[in-house]
């Protein structure tokens, strides 16, 4: 271990302490004649020697010296041994003995090696017991990039069939190694007679009454002038009910299409699907079905635009709307006597209301059914008018004249937040047309954007909103929004960050605030059966303050797998429950909570899907294997060769041990044996003083 000690000021400091310490002792001892009698003509330079050092320590632990401590440390090269526990390789009939040979290997490497023994699927894990799924080696070599990168493993040895069916590319997946990967190929790449359900593509969320589409990929290996038949089935309540079939000729040995099948939404809801190939007989029949989840929402919410005159900002604020599928939107001009605002979840008003259109009545069934409402203030704007039906912004303008405004955002605004890249746009966006004026937010406002005029920041809101009432308003003041979609796309070439400022301020000022006292949700409406499922819930007293003194009781019911039953752990002001993973299959919970005399329930669903990715397709990949191992200077070795390549690392010299060095700084003042050192040369001046008759 190397010591070294620094200063927090310049060396020659030292000499100025050693200095104190000798005018100290001299003037303490230079004309001292009491110790002459002693018989001892030294005594004085001695005292005076141990007072001058002391004074010196003392004087130098003020300057906060530090000792810097360097330590070396060699130890064994790492070598990372990640062994596949998917069921695709568990299940092979060669595993027992690959294993066995595995484990030897690794016993001999750590006579000389520090070797590291993962375990990989879905994830990465050093639980030799766990088994997987699924297969994601992009997330084995993230698992390794963030615990061994700063070790620098020499070599990387992958036991596995290459399949990999979950994660990124590990081939295009950034990581930071420069040593060897070798693979140990298990399984066999022979194509055997199968046909399968490779992939289901389909929408998550889809609405009422509408019609969506699914897409199956269908593969066939060696079954060439059969026929396939592919069935789409709903599993509910009351059975299983047949949407479809198609018969699908098999043309090639090697035979891939993909068939879309049509689904009418019919009921609301999370809807349970199967699709599922019949008719044929194969050596892996788990693949020939796949269930999935769909869940069919209770129609869209209606958006109505209304606008004073025909303006390309309608046309823009249409094509953004409608980028998000839970919304739907109408177009009418204000002398238009068709439309029905009471019908619609948000209304958009355009210059309105203008003098030519105060749309009164339209106003008064706003105000009366509390419709959320967006106010774009123009130039055709009646500005006494829109000072009277909102609040949000009082506006003191012309009409006569305008000016031009660009848009800053005000940090304090936490409503929502925008992505970087929309942040930035927004700096670039060209400037909208206002009417000049003074424009104030009122004390309950929450402003989104500010007026930059000239370059000029102002506290005037460009874009405000504000709960009145029982329902929210904005106002965006100015108008030309359509320059700023079109400057978007000429831009990035499409009109993401203007979709993005108009879908956040539209989904603000539409969403409904919770007003429920007792909230239980499960996070995800569907689990996989290797995923934890977690819930967590709320109760709040009459002042909608976070309370948890009460119980809260889980019931989870499966027709199939029975009734589970679970008080929730409380959190620091809520609640939480975790069941862990529960089998396939649909799920109905209840929760409940006695408070303040009352009874609360909620209830809701989830699903859990058995989705075996493993059994989808058991033909290795070894060349995908292959390609892996040469990116990073290695192979793809048969698991016979498993001993010589433990043979070649022990004899290799190139792998040598590792040097690390760890340095550790610590004031001076923290080391007892410094103090001890002071307090004994003050000790032994002390008792020699007194010894020889001072004192």
């Amino acid at each position: 271990m190397n010591n070294t000690i620094s200063l927090s000021y310049p060396w020659w400091y030292v000499v100025l302490c050693g200095l104190l310490g000798l005018v100290f002792a001299g003037l303490l001892y230079y004309k001292d004649k009491r110790f002459e009698e002693s018989g001892n003509k030294y005594l004085t330079y001695i005292l005076a020697i141990i007072r001058g050092l002391a004074v010196f320590f003392i004087a130098l632990l003020l300057l906060s010296p530090f000792i810097k401590s360097i330590k070396d440390d060699i130890r064994k090269p790492i070598i990372i041994m990640a062994e596949d526990r998917s069921s695709s390789v568990t299940n092979l009939k060669q595993f027992p003995e690959f294993e066995t040979k595995w484990n030897g290997v690794v016993d001999r490497l750590n006579e000389k090696f520090d070797v590291k023994q993962l375990y990989f699927g879905t994830t990465t894990t050093t639980n030799a017991q766990d088994t997987f799924a699924s297969t994601n080696i992009g997330q084995l070599l993230k698992y390794i990039d963030d615990n061994f990168s700063d070790q620098n493993p020499s070599r990387i040895i992958l036991g596995t069939d290459g399949i990999i069916n979950e994660g990124a590319d590990p081939l295009y997946q950034p990581f930071q190694f420069t040593g060897k990967l070798y693979a140990v190929a298990l399984g066999d790449t022979i194509l055997r007679k199968d046909a399968a359900i490779a992939n289901v593509r389909h929408n998550k969320i889809a609405f009422l009454k509408d019609q969506f589409s699914v897409n199956v990929d269908v593969s066939a290996n060696n079954m060439m002038g059969k026929t396939l038949s592919l069935s789409l089935e709903e599993i509910g309540e009351n059975g299983v009910s047949n949407l479809g079939k198609v018969n699908i000729p098999v043309g090639t040995e090697k035979y891939f299409k993909t068939e879309e099948l049509p689904i009418d939404a019919k009921s609301p809801g999370l809807r349970h699907y199967r699709v599922r190939l019949s008719g044929v007989e194969d050596t892996n029949p788990k693949n020939n079905s796949r269930d999935f989840y769909v869940e069919v929402l209770d129609g869209r919410q209606k958006i109505l635009i209304l606008a004073n005159a025909p303006h390309p900002d309608i046309a823009a604020l249409k094509s953004s709307i409608n980028t998000n599928k839970n919304y739907e939107v109408s177009v009418f001009m204000a002398d238009d006597p068709t439309y029905k605002p009471g019908d619609y979840s948000l209304v958009i008003l355009h210059n309105l209301p203008s003098s030519n259109n105060s749309i009164a009545s339209t106003l008064a069934k706003i105000q009366e059914k509390a419709i959320p409402t967006l106010f774009i203030v123009g130039l055709q704007t009646n500005l006494l008018k829109i000072n009277e039906i909102q609040s949000a912004v009082n506006i003191k303008a012309q009409l006569s004249n305008s000016e031009e405004i660009l848009p800053d955002v005000n940090p304090s605004f936490k409503s929502f937040i925008l992505s970087e890249e929309t942040g930035r746009m927004m700096k670039l966006f060209p400037p909208l047309i206002a009417p000049f004026g003074e424009y104030k937010p009122s004390l309950t406002a929450q402003v989104f954007l500010n007026q930059n005029i000239k370059k000029i920041k102002t506290e005037y809101p460009l874009m405000a909103f504000e709960e009145s009432g029982h329902h929210k308003q904005g106002v965006i003041v100015g108008e030309g929004l359509w320059k700023w979609r079109l400057f978007d796309f000429l831009q990035n070439k499409n009109y993401t960050a203007f979709d993005e400022i108009i879908n956040k301020c539209i989904q603000y000022t539409t969403v409904k605030d919770d007003k429920r006292k007792f909230r239980v949700q499960a996070f995800k409406n569907v689990y996989r059966t290797n995923e934890v499922i977690q819930f967590d819930g709320q109760l709040y007293n009459d002042n909608y303050e976070l309370v948890n003194e009460p119980d809260v009781k889980l019931v989870i019911k499966n027709t199939e797998k029975g009734v589970y039953e679970y008080t929730m752990s409380k959190t620091l002001n809520a609640y939480t429950f975790s069941p862990g993973t529960l089998p396939a299959g649909a799920y109905k919970y209840e929760a409940s909570v006695s408070f303040n005399g009352k009874t609360e329930k909620v209830t809701g669903n989830f699903q859990v899907e058995d989705l075996d990715l493993e059994s989808i397709d058991l033909t290795a990949r070894f060349s995908a294997l292959r390609s892996l191992t040469q990116k990073y200077n290695g192979d793809v070795l048969s698991f016979d060769a498993l001993e010589t390549l433990a043979d070649e690392m022990l004899s290799d010299e190139s792998i040598k041990p590792v040097l690390y060095q760890s340095t550790s700084t610590k004031a001076a003042i923290h080391f007892k044996w410094i103090f001890i050192l002071i307090m004994l040369l003050l000790a032994i001046e002390w008792f020699l003083r007194r010894y020889f008759g001072s004192y």
